[in-house]
């Protein structure tokens, strides 16, 4: 019986298997999640985080969701310790610093908040935000699905948007899996590469997408409000 108690407790405050096979999904900067569940529902779908209509279940109760955890301070985790090759994998890893910290002099133009920071980096503003905790490698440990955006401040309206996946949070060095990459220009948008089809010169610039190529992809104009009940330790979310 205490066995069995303590898996409920454990599936109460991380990830787990729906009984449906769905993975649970604790989402911490829902607008910005729902875009990402928006613009990449194929490939999540598959990978079981959400469901043939786009809801993904929610734990009722997580230690991430309270304020607690190995994710109270995620902001100052990813600012110390998110290696930022993945935006220049042409380059050779010992040119580059270990982490963004070592990108910037000096705490001028660093903002750092509980599961984000932004910092300048020459003219551009980079945003790096912990979306959601979800166990993607089913391992029985929580990975960390992030979003890293970096807006040239010298081009109004231009964006470039990188989805990321950290499947060993507790690492000295967190060296995240670029899952898509996502261009915007004057408030339009494209997914310009996924993990599916690779391929893509991360550095080209967003602002050679030309409005008239086709796949735009807009942002929901608004998110959907939270639909039913789910399993008794999940809630379903769209």
């Amino acid at each position: 019986m205490r066995r069995i108690a303590v898996l409920c407790l454990a599936c109460l405050l991380s990830g787990c298997v729906t009984p449906a096979g769905n993975l649970t999904v604790q989402a911490l900067d829902k607008p910005e999640f729902r875009t990402m569940t928006s613009v990449l529902r194929p490939q999540l779908t598959r990978h079981g985080l959400l469901t043939e209509d786009g809801a993904w279940y929610e734990p009722v109760l997580s230690l991430a969701g309270l304020g607690l955890g190995s994710t109270a301070h995620a902001g100052a985790t990813l600012f110390e310790r998110l290696s930022p090759a993945f935006r220049f994998p042409g380059l050779a890893q010992d040119l580059l610093p270990g982490s963004f910290r070592g990108m910037v002099t000096g705490e001028a133009g660093v903002s750092v908040t509980a599961h984000a920071f932004t910092v300048l980096q020459g003219v551009d503003k980079v945003h790096v935000s912990l979306l959601a905790l979800t166990d993607w490698t089913r391992d029985g440990r929580d990975d960390w699905l992030l979003l890293c955006r970096i807006e040239p401040q010298n081009q109004p309206g231009t964006r470039r948007d990188y989805y990321l996946l950290v499947d060993d949070p507790a690492a000295p060095v967190l060296k995240p899996r670029v899952l898509a990459i996502r261009d915007c220009v004057s408030g339009r948008c494209r997914i310009v590469e996924t993990a599916d089809d690779p391929g893509l010169a991360p550095e080209s610039p967003a602002m050679e997408l030309m409005q008239g190529q086709q796949t735009i992809t807009q942002p929901p104009a608004s998110a959907p409000a939270e639909l039913r009940q789910g399993p008794t330790q999940t809630r379903l979310t769209q």
